[in-house]
């Protein structure tokens, strides 16, 4: 769980075992200089520590903290996926009560195989540098063929691997956008196809890592997918497809459908312990197929998120009744979509009855909410809804109540509404170009049933309708939705519409929401009055939020004035985004948005690095003169003492 008591308890426990990881360390097996004639000096836990600190059960509740503690850093946050720990490597070399569940907890997710791959002796690898246009990678290779006495370090660390594919911390409300994350990123320590190739020949083992529950497979395996049953084990128990097949032509590769259907057609025989398949990004309909009949024949089926069309009834009708079900992405075409009533033929129990993360992709919203009805009593933690039709202010209304009325409160964390594309027929042009106001226009009145949600931590809608807030419904918004961490409100779309709220409503929700990392919203940003909520006493900045989108909102002639507002109320936002209005060709040509964004990202860190002197990190790129006065100094230096 995230928030601001996760830190304090972890600072504060932290300071309370500075003393013990500045100690002599403990060497652990195999590890490098062991041969070292230098003496190891170990203390007694029973003369140093706390003896509530030695019940295992009590320090993995410790390690809980530590692992999601935040790293140093100006920008750190948990928006930043991490794959290292310093903490829990500290605590690992602090005493042998510390050392197995520390290690434990450092090694049970990995993202790729080079951590595992570094556990070798020096000599047995080296790293090759390989210089691109944009960053410099590193890839592992070996040098010799391995003895058996080189695997002593590798078997030690392996058997503790857990998870592959996934970053150290990972969230729940961030599923949806997790598997994805490594494409966007540069790659570490990259594992040649030959090093993977080795490990197998040489190893002569059933499997590389004997404990892997979960098995991410993204791009970074994509070069060795031919030795995809070489972590299909035993204990295996989520298997996710997580790259598109366009990743093979990017690794220079020819993608053969056949290296993953053959492993798909196995799975029920190499994992009996296999629950869960995902398959995040749209691959061939036969590849879909396979995944989607794994459900038939898994008795203790708890995850079935595959995206690759629409479902048959059977399968929908069949899903409904697992007992276990817990995750599941549902495509309903609109044949099927017309009467969902054959989910309700059991006089037992209501479809979907253990599920906690939906994932629903329909032709029209009303499909979604009489789907929610069906379900009666659910206890959903996660609702994704992708449509393709145009919906209207009243059947946002119904679908909010609907998940209100049958939703229990204390669960729900993420509430998606999407939508990606429209269909719509050629008669039908004028309604989508021209949206009515107010049949089509959605605001707090439709979304009010979801206030109710306190524990909402992600919302977004980017249905092609008009919409927005006043002022005083952001306040309200804000204060039922304290622990939001992304908000999004017709992002792509636009409102197509004169914004109504101004800085003192936006600058209240980024404020009072002070775990937000990520905000796309439309305002007046012409009307300066944020001083209205700065000169507040109870008013504090916020610190976590890193991209602030104004999508299509006008942009102020006064680029200085706009630069003073986000500085007093988020002075650590790394992203300014905006999207070109539509305007009439008669009009003026409009402000260049891009420019615009670019100086404000430019102002921003000039502010940054003239004020937090002592705490900000310096990017050389970015080094400019401070001598020049600076109208926005009065603010800069009230933003810098009261937070």
């Amino acid at each position: 769980m995230r928030g601001s008591g996760t830190k304090a308890h972890c600072s504060a426990w932290n300071s309370h075992m500075m003393m013990f990881c500045k100690r002599s360390p403990l060497r652990l097996p195999g590890d490098k200089g062991a041969n070292s004639s230098a003496s190891i000096w170990y203390h007694n836990p029973l003369e140093s520590m706390h003896w509530c600190l030695l019940n295992n059960d009590v320090f993995r509740r410790v390690l809980d903290f530590v692992e999601v503690e935040l790293p140093d850093g100006f920008y750190a946050g948990y928006h930043l996926r991490r794959s290292k720990n310093a903490t829990l490597g500290r605590l690992a070399r602090t005493c042998r009560a510390f050392l197995e569940p520390s290690l434990n907890a450092l090694w049970k997710n990995q993202l790729t195989l080079g951590p595992l791959v570094q556990t070798l002796p020096i000599d047995a690898y080296e790293e090759v540098v390989v210089h691109t246009q944009a960053i410099t990678e590193y890839h592992l290779v070996l040098k010799r063929p391995l003895v058996p006495s080189d695997w002593s370090r590798f078997d030690y660390y392996a058997a503790r691997v857990q998870s592959l594919g996934y970053f150290l911390v990972e969230f729940e409300d961030t599923e949806a956008v997790s598997w994805s994350t490594p494409s966007e990123r540069p790659r570490e320590r990259e594992v040649d196809v030959d090093v993977v190739w080795q490990l197998c020949m040489q190893r002569r083992r059933r499997w590389l890592l004997p404990n892997l529950i979960r098995l991410r497979w993204n791009i970074y395996d994509v070069p060795y997918t031919s030795y995809l049953s070489l972590f299909l084990g035993p204990k295996l128990t989520t298997f996710a497809i997580a790259f598109k097949p366009e990743a093979f032509r990017a690794a220079g590769l020819i993608y053969d459908p056949s290296y993953l259907q053959v492993e798909l057609e196995a799975l029920s025989s190499l994992c009996p312990s296999l629950t869960s398949v995902e398959m995040y990004a749209q691959h061939d309909f036969s590849t879909v197929a396979i995944a989607w009949r794994f459900a038939y024949f898994c008795r203790r089926l708890e995850g079935l998120a595959v995206r690759g069309g629409p479902m048959n009834r059977s399968l929908v009708s069949f899903l409904a009744t697992r007992p276990r079900l817990r995750k599941v992405l549902l495509d309903i075409d609109e044949e099927t979509t017309e009467d969902l009533t054959f989910l309700s033929t059991s006089p037992r129990h209501y479809p979907f009855e253990a599920l906690q993360i939906l994932w629903v992709k329909v032709p029209h919203l009303t499909a979604c909410t009489t789907l929610v009805k069906l379900m009666h009593t659910c206890r959903l933690s996660s609702i994704t809804c992708e449509s393709n039709h145009r919906c209207n202010a009243r059947e946002v209304r119904e679908f909010t109540t609907a998940l209100r009325d049958h939703c229990a409160k204390y669960t729900l964390h993420v509430c998606r509404l999407i939508q990606l594309e429209l269909e719509y027929d050629e008669d039908e042009w004028e309604t989508f170009a021209n949206p009515q106001y107010p049949s089509d226009y959605v605001g707090l009145n439709e979304l009010a049933p979801l206030l109710e949600f306190s524990n909402l931590r992600v919302f977004q809608y980017t249905l092609c309708t008009l919409g927005g807030f006043k002022d005083d419904e952001l306040v309200r918004m804000a204060d039922a939705w304290p622990g939001l961490i992304y908000f999004s409100f017709l992002h792509g779309w636009g409102t197509q519409m004169e914004a109504t709220c101004t800085w003192r409503g936006i600058g209240y929700f980024i404020g009072r929401c002070s775990q937000m990392i990520e905000c796309r919203m439309a305002f007046d940003t012409t009307i300066d009055n944020v001083a209205l909520i700065v000169d507040d006493l109870a008013f504090r900045p916020n610190n976590h939020l890193r991209i602030f989108d104004v999508l299509d909102s006008w942009l102020p002639d006064d680029l200085h004035g706009f630069v003073r507002a986000i500085y007093a109320v988020a002075p650590r936002v790394t992203s300014v985004e905006a999207m070109q209005r539509n305007v009439s060709p008669y009009d003026p040509l409009p402000q260049d948005v891009y420019a615009f964004c670019e100086m404000v990202e430019h102002e921003l860190r000039r502010l940054r690095t003239k004020h937090f002197a002592d705490s900000y990190t310096k990017d050389p790129h970015y080094d400019i003169d401070m001598d020049d006065d600076d109208p926005l100094e009065e603010w800069a230096m009230k933003l810098s003492e009261t937070g």
